[in-house]
């Protein structure tokens, strides 16, 4: 399987790009307000892990079922806390983003991506496009 615009959203400093599909995406996940959104969180800094952390549980739709410092454990709590959204740094150790990214949408299709990075997002968009 790979990976394009569609499946993956990227988050940089100030900018946000998404795929088209996101605003239909983002009103699937919060059509029952009953049911909260499950997230996993995956950066190698403590403290951006934490930071991201606090952001996504200031809104009580979301709930953070997992936090991970490499993409080998963000793949693990996806996949084990059934997250609805992975929320995951490009660059981190033992297996990265993009690689994160395809085996949490293997594994669990109806996920949703969020790649974010404190660089360029321009310099990561190669491999998603490839």
């Amino acid at each position: 399987m790979t990976i394009d615009e569609h499946d993956v959203m990227f988050a940089s400093g100030d900018n946000f790009a998404a795929g088209s599909a996101h605003d239909q995406r983002s009103a699937d996940l919060t059509e029952n307000d009953s049911t909260r959104t499950r997230v996993v969180i995956a950066d190698d800094s403590q403290a951006y892990l934490e930071l991201l952390r606090e952001l996504v549980i200031r809104d009580p739709q979301f709930e953070v079922v997992g936090a991970a410092a490499d993409g080998v454990q963000a793949v693990r709590l996806a996949v084990e806390e059934k997250a609805d959204v992975a929320l995951l740094d490009i660059e981190m150790p033992r297996l990265d983003g993009f690689a994160a990214a395809q085996a949490i949408r293997w594994a669990r299709p109806e996920a949703r991506v969020i790649l974010h990075t404190g660089g360029s997002v321009d310099e990561h968009r190669a491999p998603v496009r490839s």
